[in-house]
């Protein structure tokens, strides 16, 4: 076929013609599709891209709000739980405060005993040195021994009722 010219070209085939025309039209059927598909394509990914965002954006918003409300209960818990132990160390602290106060005025009312108790004694050994040691003597009244004697045994009371109890004082 080297040696034909154009026409004998298309004598000796005369589909060539047509099959050039079926050809392109292959070729765009062909550049038509990729390109859909390619357009197609992108859509679908941006509509993907998309509802995958929403889908993320929703099941967020359910988890922050699951986990809000969580945090509000267990703060509610917690705060029930402090307001328990303040209630419950405050209770401690006045039961605290009242052995102490019993303890205390249990205390008080033995130092009072015990102040009454040695003053009464100072007061008996003041009088029996008072009457020891007077200027004037009574005729017929007790004699400077049994004054003595007197004296020295409201010294001993003295002497036992302050040393004996002088801790309860300190």
């Amino acid at each position: 076929m080297r040696g034909c010219t154009a026409a004998d070209e298309k004598t000796l085939n005369p589909r060539k013609q047509p099959l050039k025309i079926a050809m392109d039209q292959v070729q765009n059927f062909v550049l038509q599709t990729i390109t859909s598909a390619l357009v197609g394509g992108g859509v679908a990914s941006f509509i993907l891209w998309l509802t995958k965002l929403w889908l993320s954006e929703r099941i967020g918003a359910a988890i922050r709000a699951e986990y809000a409300e969580k945090l509000e209960s267990h703060k509610a818990q917690l705060k029930a739980q402090s307001e328990v132990e303040i209630e419950r160390l405050r209770s401690q602290l006045r039961d605290a405060s009242l052995e102490h106060e019993v303890r205390f005025t249990r205390l008080h009312l033995m130092r009072v005993r015990v102040i009454t108790e040695t003053y009464s004694c100072l007061r008996e050994l003041h009088i029996r040195l008072a009457d020891y040691v007077k200027a004037f003597e009574v005729d017929g009244g007790p004699t400077k021994e049994e004054r003595y004697k007197k004296l020295v045994a409201a010294y001993n009371d003295f002497f036992e009722s302050y040393y004996k109890k002088a801790y309860i004082l300190s």
